[in-house]
């Protein structure tokens, strides 16, 4: 199965239609002729979304630069729910099918039991005091990492979080590079997942960066942002990539 866009509505990763379809090898009209002849067996806010209006215009907002995601144009949007996916896989009953919501099940959609454990309430008071203590210790090793960087770091003025992270956005204005000159790098070079702004696994094993889920209205959809190692490992990756030297000839850099 291909690397997948993330897709992220109600607090929770759901699928386009399109992605469905590729995820089961079949047409789009396939999983649309399968929805209208068992609608009976889906309920909406369940096993599926249907965006239209407002709510449809806010999620373009966000997936705009996916073309994958949902094109400009369209004026409605199916979005399938993990227990979406199985309803469908269930009604198609191939072995691919099956086989593919299994990897559905251990890759894209297992996400939900990781921020479940990262985000777990404490059950006693020594439990609140264990986790404050960990935050504490994390957050005063970030703040370490980027006093160590600032002074190499070529001068840029940095504005970070309180976790020492800064969005990619903010981190390629300070630097005075292009925000999309940047991404297209590092797409072009394997950090960036092609088509989106979100880096692939390894790099966010390794720290570099850190994806977080952001919410606005009922939507939820991933950020990037860059830790202080990141930011080392990004600056030196530009040079190596004569970013700086392009945009000089652009005449967008003195």
């Amino acid at each position: 199965m291909n690397e997948l866009v993330t897709v992220n509505f109600d607090n929770q990763r759901v699928l386009t239609t399109k992605q469905l379809a590729e995820v089961y090898g079949i047409d789009t009209t396939a999983i649309i002729n399968n929805f209208k002849r068992n609608q009976r067996r889906f309920t909406e806010g369940i096993h599926y979304y249907f965006l239209k209006g407002d709510t449809l215009r806010d999620f373009k907002e966000n997936y705009i630069s996916e073309r994958d995601v949902v094109g400009k144009r369209s004026p409605h949007l199916y979005l399938w729910t993990e227990r979406g996916a199985n309803r469908h896989c269930k009604i198609l009953d191939t072995d691919k099918a099956w086989e593919q919501f299994d990897n559905l099940e251990d890759t894209y959609f297992r996400v939900k039991e990781y921020v479940q454990n990262q985000f777990a309430i404490p059950k006693t008071y020594s439990e609140a005091l264990r986790l404050a203590a960990d935050i504490q210790a994390e957050n005063e090793k970030l703040k370490e990492q980027e006093q160590l960087l600032l002074p190499k770091a070529n001068g840029y003025d940095l504005i970070v979080n309180s976790d020492g992270t800064q969005s990619m956005n903010e981190f390629a204005k300070s630097m005075n590079w292009g925000r999309n000159r940047l991404f297209a790098a590092l797409r072009e070079n394997g950090i960036f997942i092609e088509g989106t702004t979100v880096p692939k696994q390894r790099f966010v094993n390794d720290k570099y960066f850190i994806v977080k889920q952001c919410r606005k209205g009922r939507m939820v959809f991933p950020v990037t942002f860059i830790t202080p190692k990141g930011m080392k490992y990004v600056v030196k990756k530009v040079d190596e990539w004569g970013i700086m030297e392009d945009l000089r000839l652009a005449g967008l850099m003195m």
